[in-house]
């Protein structure tokens, strides 16, 4: 019999992020639309990505431009005070 708990924890250890060739989770961007300096999970003060997915797949927080010309899959908006 399989215990619960065993099955996630082996779950958990063989998920890894996997996409299609080609395909890239992040890009640079024109200035306007969605970007890292719009998204929740920016942190204005640290200039990095605190997204966990974005993390797991870049290794770290950091981004490779500026925060107004760069997006990834993981984008989400802002609360705004009319939320």
């Amino acid at each position: 019999m399989f215990k619960l708990i065993d099955l996630l924890k082996e779950s958990k250890q063989s998920d890894s992020l996997q996409f299609p060739d080609g395909f890239k989770p992040a890009k640079r961007v024109p200035e306007g639309g969605a970007m890292c300096a719009n998204c929740a999970k920016w942190n204005k003060e640290t200039q990095l990505c605190e997204g966990q997915y974005y993390i797991d797949w870049n290794g770290n927080g950091k981004i490779p431009t500026e925060p107004t010309k760069y997006v990834c899959i993981w984008w989400v908006p802002k609360k705004t005070s009319n939320d």
